[in-house]
C-alpha cells in the first residue's frame, strides 16, 4: 500500500524530478496509466475507476515535482501554499466554485474509498483525478516494488 506524509505527499523515492515517459487514458475502462522515469528507476502509476479527470499543460518529457494522494480529502483549501491542488484543480474549468462541495460529495458517495490525486509538474502542468483505486509499482534493475 502506498503511503503519504501528513499533508498527502506520496512517500516514495525516485518520483521527484522523474520524467513522464508514458501517458494513457482509456475512457471506456476509466483507467489512467502513467510511467515516470528517473535514471534506472521506472515508476508505474495506475488509477482504476477514474470518476473525474483534469489535465493541464503536459508536454513530452514533463518533469514530475510532487504526487499528492488523499482519501476523503478535506473540503477546505488544498494543503500547503498551493491553492490549485486537489478539489480546486480537479473541478477547475468544469463547474462553478459554488458547486465544488456538492460535486465532491457526489463523487465520494459513488466511491466512498476513492482517492483524490494531483500530480504536480515542475515548470507548470498537472493532472488531477478522483478514482476508485490507485496502484503504484517501481522497477529498478529488474526488481519490482508494488504498492496499492
Amino acid at each position: 500500500m502506498w503511503q503519504v506524509d501528513g499533508i498527502g505527499r506520496l512517500r516514495l523515492s525516485g518520483v521527484h524530478d522523474s520524467n513522464l515517459s508514458f501517458f494513457s487514458y482509456d475512457i471506456d475502462a476509466h483507467r489512467l496509466l502513467l510511467r515516470f522515469r528517473n535514471g534506472n528507476l521506472l515508476s508505474r502509476f495506475q488509477a482504476d475507476g477514474v470518476r473525474r479527470l483534469n489535465i493541464e499543460a503536459l508536454w513530452e518529457g514533463t518533469i514530475i515535482d510532487t504526487i499528492w494522494l488523499w482519501r476523503h480529502a478535506p473540503d477546505g483549501p488544498a494543503p500547503g501554499d498551493q491553492p490549485d491542488l486537489g478539489w480546486q484543480h480537479l473541478f477547475q474549468g468544469q463547474i462553478g466554485k459554488s458547486e465544488f462541495g456538492s460535486e465532491r460529495k457526489r463523487l465520494e458517495a459513488i466511491s466512498p474509498a476513492g482517492v483524490l490525486s494531483t500530480i504536480a509538474c515542475s515548470y507548470g502542468g498537472q493532472i488531477s483525478f478522483f478514482a476508485d483505486h490507485v496502484k503504484i509499482e517501481q522497477t529498478l534493475m529488474g526488481e519490482a516494488q508494488q504498492s496499492g
